[in-house]
């Protein structure tokens, strides 16, 4: 009889207690209940347990409010995005379009030069749209790495290509340098041509004299890419805040350089993304060195962290 006794008023609620908490550790069920029976002291003990359940469940709820409420944000700011990329680019290429069209049929000196100013203007305001956009997206996740076999060389050269006129614009020498004449790696193309774009505009528009120089290797492992300038350089201490969103060394309504100082946090976020690492070396006066090392396939990350290793005259960003 005394040991049926104790059975009924203490083992048994310790045994609903033990069961009750193994039952919430594993099915995070918050809404199960511990029975309230026994001696006084395992009666309190069963009280606080489920005000701590009650407690838990109530936050719980806060929590996949807020959840909820983040990503209904998210999908309306994904959708302001996507309108305003419409609402603004489709105007602005009415203007870039008409404004050539004009530069190129317009006799006088001083009406052409209009048309210039306008269409430099257009494709400035589209760049920093463009570069907006874009960070956006890779801050919503939205942005998706495809891994496909790529030839960066040429990939590289189109990219070179493009920016050309730039250089030329600006009298300077614009190289493409490759130890093999292909180099395939797995990676996303539309990542790696904003990659190029982004260092080689970027080198273009703090050079003055001089020239810009893309040099590409590869090994059995890993693709490096390295954008070498002529230009103004960076201090050391200003060397990682480059990276920073909307930092440049030049800043403020006196800086000597456009820009919205995205381009280097695009790259940054880019290089990652391909599980890659990105190093710079720069001196005031001389010019910068911008390297960037991947993968060359998409499961050799270790690989590549450990072929970096050794490179301590670059400061790692």
């Amino acid at each position: 009889m005394l040991v049926a006794l104790l059975q009924r008023r203490i083992t048994r609620p310790l045994d609903h207690l033990r069961r009750v908490a193994r039952s919430v550790a594993e099915t995070h069920d918050y809404s199960v209940r511990v029975p309230v029976e026994g001696p006084v002291e395992l009666r309190e003990l069963a009280v606080t347990f489920n005000e701590m359940l009650t407690r838990v469940q109530e936050h719980q709820a806060v929590l996949v409010a807020a959840k909820e409420a983040a990503e209904e944000m998210a999908r309306l700011k994904s959708t302001f995005l996507a309108n305003m990329n419409h609402e603004i680019r489709t105007p602005l290429a009415g203007i870039l379009g008409y404004a050539q069209i004009l530069e190129e049929e317009l006799n006088d000196p001083m009406h052409r030069e209009m048309a210039q100013v306008i269409k430099q203007s257009g494709q400035r305001l589209l760049d920093t749209l463009d570069a907006l956009l874009y960070m956006s997206c890779l801050e919503a996740g939205t942005v998706r790495v495809r891994h496909q076999d790529l030839d960066v060389v040429a990939a590289t050269r189109a990219v070179v290509d493009e920016l050309a006129p730039l250089a030329r614009d600006k009298k300077l020498e614009l190289t493409v340098q490759s130890s093999e004449p292909a180099l395939i790696a797995c990676v996303d193309e539309g990542l790696w041509e904003r990659l190029v774009k982004n260092l080689v505009h970027n080198a273009i528009k703090f050079t003055e004299e001089g020239g810009v120089t893309v040099l590409l290797e590869g090994d059995a492992e890993t693709v490096q890419l390295q954008v070498a300038d002529t230009g103004i350089g960076i201090p050391e201490e200003l060397q990682s805040v480059i990276f920073e969103e909307f930092k440049q060394a030049s800043s403020g309504l006196s800086r000597d350089y456009e820009g919205s100082g995205l381009g280097l946090t695009i790259v940054q976020r880019i290089v990652r993304m391909l599980n890659g690492q990105i190093f710079v070396e720069s001196q005031p006066g001389i010019g910068s060195i911008f390297t960037v090392i991947i993968p060359r396939c998409r499961f050799d990350a270790a690989a590549t962290r450990a072929t970096t290793n050794g490179m301590s005259q670059h400061q790692q960003v």
